[in-house]
């Protein structure tokens, strides 16, 4: 460890020299900024959240849009029924773990992420302590939580420094289960009649920007038909999760196809491997307003854990990211479900300088301000050269 500790280099951290705060800029306006993941802590943003004038908390659909209680946005439970509630519901019991679990659950964002962290090897040595029937509700309890914090950690990242990006939760549940329930073609209808239903409230709401930390892919939905003994053979498996995956894949991307005039954002991935031989969906589709993200540390490197290859359009910091999580401290979480939101960020800022923009010159404006290694492998945002370019164009 000695030997370990002499010889450890520090990086350099250009995101300081790179970000912009356009908090003092004068006309700013206000840019809706969807925000599609597990739910949102509504205190937190209390200044920069979206609010629907037509409705009310009463428990009822005052707006008849379909949605209950949707003053600051939506949600939909694992089956897709439309909820009321933007941050998912804790019981008391839960709310009373949340301080003790904070640092479990980074450790095990961590570990996820293959980050070397103080909280990783914490967890761990708990991990190597409890008794094996302990296991799998441990991990439930954690992934619970890390499911909890994750969306309010992303609006977090997404608004910095501009006081007019306007916060519009979209709750999905996210399973914490290890042994989730077998997925069937019905789930997945429900699941592309969500995203179409989302998609249409982000469109009547006025949402310019839609953060999407997340992701599906074939192989998730066949191990989920694995563990769950669905499938004489491997093969049969392999073909019902296709048939299944397929009709969620073609309901996100006709939703998205259908909205031009949004910007969607999406993660890359964790998991290491060339985006372009994987039909991971939101990431896969090439469509000209979505933007692929993967992650690169605090000097600009390519992380150990971000996916890659031709269908990442650009790369932002993931790398020990810090932001809010329900309750108002904050933590720092490392993946491109980080990344993602600070390009996000840069895109809301610029919406905010000059809210004429379209989709395609935000994109142009993000890219152009970028810079590329010498192998084209990594592009690296620039908000600060971005936002000039910007302001040299509207002088």
């Amino acid at each position: 460890m000695s030997y370990i500790a002499a010889n450890k280099v520090e990086k350099a951290d250009i995101w300081a020299d790179r970000d912009i705060d356009i908090s003092s800029d004068k006309n700013l306006s206000p840019v809706i900024v969807a925000i599609w993941d597990s739910g949102v802590d509504v205190p937190i943003f209390e200044n920069q959240m979206h609010i629907n004038p037509n409705e009310k908390f009463d428990g009822k659909d005052t707006d008849g849009n379909g949605f209950v209680d949707d003053v600051n946005g939506i949600a939909f439970d694992l089956k897709s029924r439309k909820t009321n509630s933007v941050l998912y519901p804790l019981t008391d019991e839960q709310k009373a773990k949340l301080p003790e679990m904070v640092g479990m659950v980074k450790g095990l964002q961590d570990l996820q992420a293959n980050v070397s962290s103080k909280e990783a090897s914490e967890l761990k040595k708990r991990m190597s302590q409890i008794m094996p029937e302990e296991v799998k509700p441990f991990i439930e309890e954690l992934n619970l939580f890390a499911n909890y914090a994750h969306g309010t950690h992303v609006a977090g990242i997404a608004t910095k420094g501009n006081p007019q990006a306007m916060v519009l939760p979209a709750r999905i549940t996210f399973d914490y289960r290890m042994v989730p329930e077998a997925p069937t073609k019905e789930d997945y209808v429900q699941f592309a009649q969500s995203a179409n239903d989302a998609v249409d409230y982000f469109k009547n709401a006025g949402v310019k920007i839609v953060n999407m930390s997340w992701g599906d892919s074939p192989e998730s939905v066949e191990g989920a038909l694995e563990v769950n003994g669905v499938g004489e053979t491997a093969e049969e498996r392999k073909e019902m999760a296709r048939e299944i995956f397929d009709i969620g894949k073609k309901g996100l991307y006709e939703a998205i196809k259908g909205a031009p005039d949004i910007l969607f954002v999406t993660s890359a991935g964790n998991s290491d491997q060339d985006s372009e031989f994987h039909d991971d969906i939101p990431s896969s589709f090439e469509l000209p307003n979505i933007l692929t993200v993967g992650a690169v540390d605090q000097a600009g490197e390519e992380t150990g854990f971000t996916s890659f290859g031709e269908n990442v359009d650009v790369h932002a910091n993931g790398f020990e990211v810090e932001s809010y999580i329900p309750g108002g401290q904050t933590m720092k979480m490392s993946g491109t479900s980080m990344s993602s939101p600070n390009v996000v960020n840069l895109a809301g800022k610029l919406w905010s300088l000059e809210p004429g923009l379209t989709v395609h010159e935000v994109i142009d404006l993000i890219k152009n301000g970028c810079d590329t290694s010498e192998d084209g492998r990594i592009i690296l945002i620039s908000p600060k050269a971005s936002v000039e370019l910007l302001r040299n164009r509207m002088n």
